[in-house]
Order: structure tokens, then C-alpha cells, then sequence
């Protein structure tokens, strides 16, 4: 059997799963900065809190598939 590394088991490649991902933490960043009410400064944080948010919900969301 052979193994293709650029497509999952649901047939979306890594590319567009990835692609995929950045685009909810951009829409994530986005609404935690407005939340905060905007302002410069906070860039980094709101990326770095939305990446770690929607990568928590995607594990959980494999742990349920297993």
C-alpha cells in the first residue's frame, strides 16, 4: 500500500485543510480584536490566542472521529 502524503483520508489535500485553517484563525484574530476594541499592539497575541483555540477544537474534533 502506498501512502499519499498530500491527500487525508477524506480526500481534501493538505494544502486546502491547511489553507482552511489559516483562514478561521485570521476570521478568529479578527473577532478578538474587535473585541478588545481594535487598537495597534495586540496583532501577535490575538494570532497566536485564535491559532491555539482552533487548533484545540481540531484535536478535539479528531479525538471524537476516533
Amino acid at each position: 500500500m502506498t501512502v499519499d502524503k498530500d491527500h487525508d483520508v477524506e480526500g481534501s489535500t493538505n494544502n486546502e485543510r491547511s489553507g482552511d485553517q489559516t483562514e478561521r484563525i485570521r476570521q478568529r484574530a479578527l473577532e478578538l480584536y474587535e473585541a478588545r476594541g481594535g487598537g495597534a499592539g495586540h496583532d501577535i497575541d490575538d494570532w497566536l490566542q485564535a491559532e491555539a483555540e482552533i487548533k484545540a477544537t481540531e484535536t478535539g474534533s479528531q479525538e471524537d472521529r476516533a
